[in-house]
């Protein structure tokens, strides 16, 4: 499986990132909608916990900065594409550069500040502004139930693998 990490130590992150690299920061906590569902995607679609090998290309990072988690994705630079479309399918658009805080004691960038990362940002008619009051969800609770039946099939995927001896 690919490697997982949380951390307040940037170094490993930055050591990774070669530049055949790319990686994503994604607010965790708060958590920014939309997010959680992109790494959910790209990692489903593109870095399969089922296939050892490519999966063993997607590095996640939790990262505390500023009383926050940032999830730093980090992979192969052939992939930018494929992160695009994953964006574009969810509302969002990669954005240059990286979170940065503004207040009176001036600018904070967030540690991991190179040309190879990136952070995204939702276009006009992202579904976190569409909340159904019939059903009476959020755009959280949406985003949440997409990923969760990624993941429930990937448990159900894997426990046959386990059956069959794999």
């Amino acid at each position: 499986m690919g490697h997982f990490t949380v951390s307040s130590d940037y170094e490993e992150a930055r050591k990774l990132l070669t530049p055949d690299k790319l990686a994503v920061v994604v607010m965790g906590a708060p958590r920014r909608i939309g997010g959680k569902a992109f790494l959910t995607f790209m990692e489903d679609r593109h870095f399969s916990p089922l296939n050892g090998k490519l999966n063993a290309l997607w590095t996640l990072f939790f990262l505390r900065w500023e009383g926050m988690i940032f999830h730093v994705a980090v992979y192969p630079r052939e992939y930018r594409r494929h992160a695009e479309q994953v964006c574009q399918e969810l509302g969002l658009r990669l954005a240059d550069g990286v979170p940065t805080i503004l207040d009176g004691s001036g600018i904070k960038r967030f540690p991991l500040d190179q040309p190879n990362v990136w952070t995204f940002e939702h276009v006009p008619g992202h579904f976190v502004f569409k909340n159904n009051p019939v059903e009476g969800k959020t755009a959280e609770q949406y985003e949440d139930e997409a990923c969760e039946k990624i993941h429930a099939r990937w448990a159900e995927e894997l426990d046959e693998i386990r059956r069959q001896g794999l």
